[in-house]
Order: structure tokens, then C-alpha cells, then sequence
């Protein structure tokens, strides 16, 4: 019987195919790559001054943890607290140095404000801060055809109130009624005054009554900012 002669596989074909199959693999195959997020660094800006915040024409009221309260870092009564409050929002002549300084308001330079927004507001269509200035200036046209020249609290004057964490609720309560009722006291004198009829005879709904509402709040604007506290305790022993 002969003997069958056996066939060898050709291992250099093997290689080529298993090569091919690899650079296959290396261009098919999508590597993990880490991305992050794309972020344009912002320019460098200049640096610009400090805003000055002027210190007569911030009210402060403190009350303590122990309940103490102090009018510009004084201590002081509920009464005491009323007459200071009412020189802060009419300051007459502007005799107190520590209070803020009032501008007469005229018929004239209202105009003359409206004319610059309305400047801005030609330049640019849809500012909407000019807008909403010539809006606030024609509240101001209308007060001062009701009431005439009158003074006006600077736009950045406030009463600030700074509790501690120990301060009771209901004191807390008993000395910002005490603002919104020397505020709404002005408000009943100035109506009687320039329009010769108390305020809560006033109806909103009436577009008459109403902008005479809106003058009284613009002669005296209620203002109150809430903080509290860094530090605990407060005042003088």
C-alpha cells in the first residue's frame, strides 16, 4: 500500500492574513477618549474702582441678642428711633450733615432727565433700563403736577435693620411697624398738605387717587433692607 503523502499549511499566508486583520481592526475600531468641556477664558479686564457707598445716606438700626436697640450705633427708645427716622426722609435744608442730602426735584430737570433717556433710547431701541427710567421720570412729571417742586431722598438711601440670631421675633416686629409707620405718618401729613384729604380715603382703583398714591410714595419711598448679624451681641454694656 503507498503511503499517502500528507499536505502542510502554508504558515506564510497565515501571517499576512492575521496582519491584515489587525491593521482592519486598528482603523475600524473608535478609541475612548477623554473630553473636556470647551471654555473661552474670559479677557482680562481693567480694574475698576471701588463702588463708595455714602454712610449719611444709610439709616442703620441694630437689634441685639439681647433685644437692645441702636439708632446709628446709639441706644435708643421706639420714640427716639420715630424723630430720627423722620429727619433721614426729609432732613429740612439739609441741616444734618449725617442724613442724606435732598435735591430739589423741578419741572425742569425732569425734562431735562427724560430728554437724555430718550437720547439713549434713540440710539439703542430696545434698552429696556431707558425704558423703564422715562417710565419712573413721567411717575415724577405726574407727582410734581400734583404736588409742585419738591425734595427728593437720593436714589441709594435706605434703612438697614441688622438683628443677631437671639433677637426675638416679636421685637424684631415692634421696630419695623415702627418704620412703616413713621413712613405712612409722613405720607398722611403730605397728603393733607398738598391735596387737603387723608390717605386712607384714597382708592386705588381710581386712576385719580391712585397717582396721587403713587406721588406720595415717590416723596417718601419705603426702603428696608433685613440683615443680620456677623457677630452676635452687639452695643454697649
Amino acid at each position: 500500500m503507498a503511503k499517502r503523502d500528507l499536505q502542510e499549511i502554508n504558515a506564510g499566508s497565515m501571517a499576512d492574513i492575521a496582519f491584515l486583520l489587525l491593521v482592519f481592526f486598528l482603523v475600524a475600531t473608535t478609541l475612548a477618549t477623554d473630553q473636556g468641556v470647551e471654555r473661552s477664558l474670559p479677557k482680562k479686564e481693567e480694574q475698576k474702582d471701588p463702588v463708595i457707598i455714602n454712610q449719611d445716606n444709610i439709616f442703620e438700626i441694630k437689634v441685639d441678642a439681647r433685644d437692645r436697640l441702636l439708632v446709628e450705633g446709639n441706644l435708643a427708645s421706639l420714640d427716639v428711633l420715630r424723630s430720627e427716622l423722620t429727619v433721614f426722609f426729609t432732613n429740612p435744608g439739609n441741616s444734618r450733615n449725617d442724613m442724606p442730602k435732598f435735591k430739589k426735584v423741578t419741572k425742569e430737570t425732569i425734562q431735562r432727565e427724560i430728554s437724555i433717556q430718550q437720547s439713549f433710547l434713540a440710539q439703542t431701541p430696545n434698552d429696556k433700563n431707558a425704558q423703564d427710567k422715562i417710565e419712573e421720570l413721567e411717575k415724577k412729571m405726574k407727582a410734581h403736577e400734583l404736588m409742585g417742586d419738591f425734595n427728593e431722598l437720593p436714589s441709594n438711601a435706605f434703612v438697614s435693620i441688622q438683628t443677631d440670631k437671639s433677637t426675638s421675633y416679636e421685637r424684631f416686629i415692634a421696630v419695623y411697624n415702627e418704620i412703616e409707620s413713621t413712613i405712612n405718618e409722613l405720607k398722611a401729613n403730605a397728603s393733607k398738605h398738598h391735596f387737603k384729604r387723608q390717605m386712607f380715603e384714597f382708592d386705588e382703583a381710581l386712576e385719580e387717587d391712585r397717582e396721587k398714591l403713587i406721588a406720595l410714595r415717590i416723596l417718601f419711598p419705603k426702603r428696608i433692607m433685613t440683615l443680620e448679624m456677623r457677630a452676635t451681641g452687639g452695643g454697649e454694656n
